[in-house]
């Protein structure tokens, strides 16, 4: 046994932090005096014997060289307190306490590192932890947790996405076409949007065409108007590519429909029909010959055999734009 403490040789205060320590001389100075009692003297004793099995708890197992699992807590120890040469092999990864070893290993930390890597598949290289290919699944990432500064050069930034290829959970950083797989009708991938050129030809299959460019397909309308003719000024109800509609000759069956974007040429279709006034009569909607140019199309109504004007007119052209 040591024998570093030893008891002093003559009157001794003890430290100035600790609590009555002059109180038996205070009790004997009393006037009157106080008797120093049994039970005094058991507390005193009592109090360090409970101190001295506290302090044996917290170092319980040190001498046999065995500490119980878990039983090192962060709170046990000062930051960077436990160097290299504090652990034997092996310890780190079996004795610290869950938290213990991010605040307690400092920058010298090489034989921490390959205790907490020992049986974890996790590689060091200069004192760097490296993480295998697919060691990291999405269940041990926040969400959120993946941030622009975490990413290395090749992976998405900020400006650019991830996308699946719907199948194996791959997945893709979209900058260009060739970056994702072809879409199918079966899969998920990259397209190209089709011009309004490509789209006019109806031919392409592997582009798709976007909503502006739709009507550039040939099998598409390039105009259409619902309008109420009239001898001075017909009005339009609803249309498309269709800026307005005039009067021809002070009379509501010969009508001029203007397109806002023209035809490449006169050779466009013609549909028409229209809304008799009277039921029991036929109604008639025809080009007047002559009638069609690239930017307009002249019409004649008719009902029961006679140019007349309707309750409404219905047209609706295809054909090539310029």
């Amino acid at each position: 046994m040591g024998t570093k403490y030893q008891r002093p040789a003559s009157t001794y205060a003890g430290a100035s932090a600790v609590a009555n320590r002059t109180k038996y001389q205070a009790d004997s100075a009393a006037v009157p005096k106080v008797k120093i009692s049994a039970s005094k003297v058991d507390g005193d004793v009592n109090y360090v014997v409970d101190a001295l099995n506290e302090l044996d708890d917290a170092i319980l197992g040190l001498a046999a060289g065995s500490i119980p699992d878990g039983s090192l807590t962060t709170a046990k120890y000062q930051d960077a307190s436990v160097t290299n040469a504090k652990l034997a092999s092996g310890v780190a990864r079996t004795k610290l306490a869950s938290g213990t070893a991010n605040t307690l290993v400092g920058n010298d930390n090489t034989g921490a590192i390959a205790d907490v890597t020992a049986g974890t598949g996790l590689t060091v290289s200069s004192n760097v932890l490296n993480i295998a290919t697919g060691g990291i699944s999405t269940n041990m990432l926040a969400n959120g947790g993946v941030t622009t500064t975490k990413l290395t050069s090749g992976a998405a930034t900020a400006t650019q996405a991830l996308f699946s290829d719907g199948s194996t959970g791959v997945a893709y950083r979209a900058i260009a076409a060739t970056d994702l797989p072809a879409a199918t009708t079966a899969a998920i991938g990259a397209v190209e949007l089709a011009t309004n050129a490509e789209v006019t030809t109806a031919t392409d299959t592997g582009r798709v065409a976007p909503v502006s460019a739709m009507v550039a397909h040939p099998g598409m309308a390039k105009a259409w108007v619902v309008f109420t003719p009239s001898a001075t000024s017909p009005t339009i109800l609803a249309s498309y590519n269709v800026s307005s509609v005039t009067a021809n000759g002070a009379v509501a069956w010969d009508q001029t429909i203007n397109f806002t974007t023209a035809f490449s040429s006169a050779n466009y279709v013609m549909i028409g029909t229209g809304e008799n006034p009277v039921a029991a009569n036929e109604c008639e909607v025809s080009v007047r010959p002559g009638g069609r140019a690239a930017g307009s199309c002249r019409i004649n109504t008719r009902y029961n055999g006679a140019g007349a004007g309707l309750t409404s007119v219905m047209c609706v052209f295809y054909g090539a734009q310029a």
